[in-house]
């Protein structure tokens, strides 16, 4: 390195270490008019009196080359020779930036007076800024401001008196690369309301922070029952409207603008003690990031609290980790506080991309008697996921997860939640919620999603094990809200899920009293829902309502091309003493009823598979653990595949009834899974844990299924059984086909009455491979009745129908049939197709088989086995015994000769009466006498006596003998 470049290092060196930022701030920290306004600026150490400038009506003009205040010190606009003036407009044209480290302030006025701080090479309020100024404060990097007569005041074109106005501004002209605002300052105490308020605007006014990128570092602004406004604008014009609060900022004239940086704690507060309609928060930018900051506001006494508005062209970002975090670390938050009546603001958010990470909320609360505002989002994407720590009395868990919400913990209503977007990802515990926290009367908030393209609900966080997905959760007193969501395809995957519970907490009271909100899906492409979380296997992929209170659990309708559900997932309503945390097993027989659920799938529905953590099956239904009742289920498709140990059952294991399932489909395959109402047994480990009794008494529902055709393979099942002193409930299957394959049609009960079957088949029933169709009792319980209607009927390979009791009286078996092949009656099972209907020891049932009318079997021949070959037999003539003969009439279009065309042929008559001359006796034909003509019986039935009777409802009429040619006399 040479000698020059050694100095010139050295020298850097010694710059760099000398001017320090603090040491730069002191040597612009002055006051200078630059003479163009007749300011007058009086400094005394770091204080500067300002005095005169040019008043024009109620406006006041002041012009300065630098405008700076240094800490400790004050610039005080001083209106002892301009009293009427309320509005002072202030340029600053040196080229300097604006650094505010004191008090900027008026004096000698009653009036609040407002203050425009304008400078183009840019403004930064550091820690200790503050104002005192009474009206509305507007600090801004543009240009020029425009007022309504068409003047401006100017702070680039300077060099001659500016043409002053005494008209209104209406706008801040941006240049074409705006200068940046900088607020720094000390960060909030890691909660809001913070006790640190930073830059402090006057009660009920505005202030404003217009320019290039705005950058908090640290910086609080708080407006006690007024308004901010953030803008940051490349270039273009903002609009400025007057309103009673000061200020509202228009940005429609605006295509350029810059980014807003929120770090260290920074906040925008913005309390309420009193009513203000022309107040809250507007925060307008390119990219906008939260990072360990807060935008905020709160309805703090009677009246109505302001909106907060969010608007990034491009993205917004909430995020980052606060070890000390008392709430979430990036939150933008309109509440009401406890005691209040006032009804709360709203969140309004609108933006290209939105991310909300490590447990960031965009959310509104209610702690009082008022509402919470709305929650409205509007994004291109939207990404939400992870979560962070909190110590606070509103994370009852310790932990906080990204989310859009609105909450209720008092009287006051939750708001509602509106997301719109083309894309929507909710992952590692990201969540849209609204939720009615214990002891709480209002009701829920709605949710409405509408997302165009997809919605993915994915997994959870180890740290909260809160599962990703969209939720309306009750757990006090007031009712959840409803779930309404819209979009192209939606995923839920290892856990994520759509659910409205409504939850008991036990020794908890106030909880579980209001009842969960409806959720209404509607995929316009396909719904697939897949598995569980692998940290937490029984946080399951799903769409559901559930109970664990005494209010009812929330209908559930879901509507789409293609459904599947796999892997443990599942689609369900439900009322159980306990689910995870939720519940108090002591609370059994004090639940609601699960909501219904009505599943619409135009194409294809698949239940396939098993939770491979649990083994439980992937379940499509409704169920009861307790004294509520569960939900009837309706599903319409045109496939159905219930694969790999699936379900879709409605079953109860308590002393609350099963409810209906009812499917219709086009074709449905059951293969190694069930169809099934039931009332099972657990074993006695689940059963203490649940709070259940040792049998279920409650009933089980009916299952109808109304098909074109019904497949049942490799172990299927089709089931209404009952293993408690319940009845077992009515199985009906309406089809065209009915095929089984080592398949199971079971109605069946312990103790109670058996269920009934009743198959209406159109066209045919094929059993094989072991198949069965039983009703059958066990204990003292009565056989079902089993009924079929079916043109053909065939049982193959062992295949049964069944109804059977063990003490009590067999069912009976009534099959109307055309035909029936394979299986027989016998009075016990055997290895071949039997019908049965014993009782070990009681008495047994009937079994009816009833043949129509015309037995299609009757009449026909037993063909020969030596078939005679026709084509040797064409040269034989008739016998002369038989007087036969072989009459050719006609040519049958045969020429006369080859050589010969067909011409026509007259008609020939004889009109001769030849009777004088021959005489013809009568032709008689031989009849022979009738055979006795046996009946044939059309069917079957075991009498009072246990004795087969055969019966045939109407004898055939006897077939009359074709006559034959020896019944012709031979001339």
């Amino acid at each position: 390195m040479s000698t020059t470049g050694y100095a010139y290092a050295f020298l850097s060196t010694l710059t760099i270490g000398l001017f320090t930022p603090g040491m730069m701030r002191s040597a612009y920290a002055q006051v200078i008019s630059d003479g163009t306004t007749n300011t007058i600026v009086n400094p005394s150490g770091n204080n500067f009196n300002i005095l005169n400038g040019i008043e024009k009506g109620n406006n006041l003009f002041h012009s300065f080359t630098n405008f700076s205040v240094p800490i400790n010190g004050s610039a005080t606009f001083d209106l002892v020779n301009t009293p009427n003036i309320t509005t002072i407009f202030s340029r600053v044209t040196g080229g300097n930036i604006s650094n505010i480290d004191g008090l900027i302030r008026t004096a000698n006025t009653s009036k609040p007076i407002s203050l425009f701080l304008m400078n183009p090479a840019g403004i930064v309020f550091g820690k200790d800024a503050a104002l005192n100024i009474g009206g509305s404060f507007i600090g801004t990097t543009a240009n020029s401001i425009q007022f309504a007569d068409g003047l401006e005041f100017s702070a680039v074109n300077s060099t001659a008196p500016p043409l002053l106005t005494m008209s209104v501004p209406i706008g801040l002209q941006l240049g074409s690369s705006a200068s940046q605002i900088q607020v720094q300052g000390k960060g909030n105490d890691y909660i809001v309301p913070t006790n640190n308020l930073g830059i402090v605007a006057s009660p009920g006014k505005t202030i404003a922070l217009v320019g290039g990128d705005i950058t908090f570092t640290g910086g609080v602004i708080t407006a006690p029952v007024g308004r901010i406004e953030i803008g940051a604008v490349g270039s273009g014009t903002v609009s400025l409207t007057p309103t009673p609060a000061g200020w509202q900022l228009g940005y429609a004239q605006v295509e350029d603008f810059r980014d807003i940086n929120f770090t260290q704690r920074s906040s925008l507060w913005n309390p309420y003690p009193v009513g203000n309609p022309f107040g809250g928060i507007q925060v307008v930018g390119r990219d906008i990031h939260l990072n360990q900051s807060q935008i905020a506001a709160v309805t703090a006494g009677t009246g109505q609290g302001g909106n907060i508005t969010v608007n990034a062209a491009r993205s917004l970002s909430l995020g980052g980790v606060n070890a000390n975090a008392q709430a979430p670390s990036a939150w933008i938050v309109n509440s009401v506080l406890p005691g209040v009546t006032g009804n709360g603001g709203a969140v309004n958010i609108q933006a290209g991309q939105l991310t909300l990470k490590d447990g960031a909320a965009i959310e509104t609360l209610s702690l009082g008697a008022g509402a919470a505002g709305k929650v409205e989002v509007r994004a291109d994407t939207i990404t939400a996921s992870g979560t962070v720590r909190v110590n606070s009395p509103l994370a009852p868990t310790g932990s906080s997860s990204s989310r859009i919400s609105s909450e209720t913990y008092a009287s006051g209503a939750g708001g509602d939640v509106t997301v719109v977007a083309r894309q929507l990802t909710l992952k590692e515990s990201g969540v849209i919620s609204t939720a009615v926290f214990p002891g709480a009367t209002g009701r829920g908030g709605n949710i409405s999603v509408n997302v165009a393209e997809d919605i993915s609900a994915i997994g959870a966080h180890p740290l909260s094990l809160t599962a990703s997905g969209i939720g309306s959760y009750t757990s006090g007193i007031g009712n959840g809200g409803n779930i309404d969501v819209s979009t192209g395809t939606l995923h839920l995957l290892e856990g994520g899920e759509i659910f409205a519970p409504s939850v008991r907490f036990a020794r908890i009271p106030g909880t579980g009293v209001g009842n969960a909100g409806d959720i209404t899906v509607v995929a316009r492409q396909a719904i697939d829902m897949v598995g569980t979380y692998s940290i937490l296997p029984t946080l399951i992929s799903g769409i559901g309502s559930f109970t664990t209170g005494s209010g009812n659990g929330g209908n559930v309708s879901v509507t789409t091309p293609m459904l599947t559900l796999q892997a443990g997932a599942i689609l369900s309503t439900s009322t159980l003493p306990v689910f995870g945390i939720f519940g108090d097993a002591k609370q059994s027989n004090n639940l609601g009823n699960a909501g219904n659920l009505t599943v619409n799938v135009a194409d294809s529905l698949t239940v396939t598979g098993i939770n491979q953590f649990t083994k439980a099956p992937t379940v499509l239904g409704s169920n009861t653990l307790s004294n509520g009742k569960a939900g009837d289920v309706t599903i319409q498709t045109n496939h159905l595949a219930i694969q790999n140990g699936g379900s879709i059952n409605t079953f109860t294991q308590a002393t609350g009834n099963a409810g209906a399932l009812t499917i219709q489909a086009n074709d449905i395959l059951i293969e190694g899974s069930s169809i099934a109402a039931s009332a099972p047994i657990t074993d006695k480990t689940t059963r203490q844990f649940y709070g259940l009794p040792d049998v279920p008494t409650g009933n089980t529902g009916r299952l109808n299924i109304i098909t074109n055709r019904l497949s049942v393979r490799d172990n299927g099942r089709v089931t209404v059984t009952h293993s408690g002193t319940g009845n077992a409930g009515q199985l009906n299957i309406q089809a065209d086909r009915v095929f089984l394959d080592k398949g199971i049609i079971r109605a069946s009960s312990i103790s109670g009455e058996g269920g009934d079957i009743n198959l209406d088949v159109a066209n045919v029933l094929l059993t094989r491979n072991g198949s069965t169709i039983t009703a059958e009792a066990g204990g003292s319980g009565n056989g079902g009745n089993i009924t079929i209607k079916a043109p053909l009927i065939v049982g193959l390979e062992n295949s049964d129908i069944i109804a059977n009791a063990f003490e009590g009286k067999g069912g009976n078996i009534q099959i109307t049939t055309q035909g029936i092949f394979g299986l027989k009656y016998r009075t016990q099972l055997t290895s071949l197709n039997d019908i049965t209907a014993s009782s070990k020891f009681g008495v047994n049932g009937n079994v009816q088989i009833t043949s129509p009318d015309v037995d299609p079997n009757s009449g026909l021949m037993q063909l020969p086995v030596n078939l005679v070959d026709a084509s040797q037999q064409i040269a034989t003539g008739c016998t002369s015994n038989e007087g036969s003969r072989f009459v050719a009439t006609g040519r049958g279009g045969v020429p006369q000769n080859p050589n010969q065309q067909i011409g026509s042929d007259r008609t020939w008559s004889d009109i001769r009466d030849l009777s004088a001359y021959r005489s013809t006796q009568t032709v008689q034909a031989q009849i022979p006498k009738s055979p006795e003509v046996l009946v044939q019986a059309t069917g079957w039935r075991r009498n009072a006596q246990d004795k087969i009777e055969i019966f045939a409802d109407k004898s055939p009429p006897g077939v009359q003998p074709a006559l034959t040619c020896a019944a012709v006399t031979k001339s």
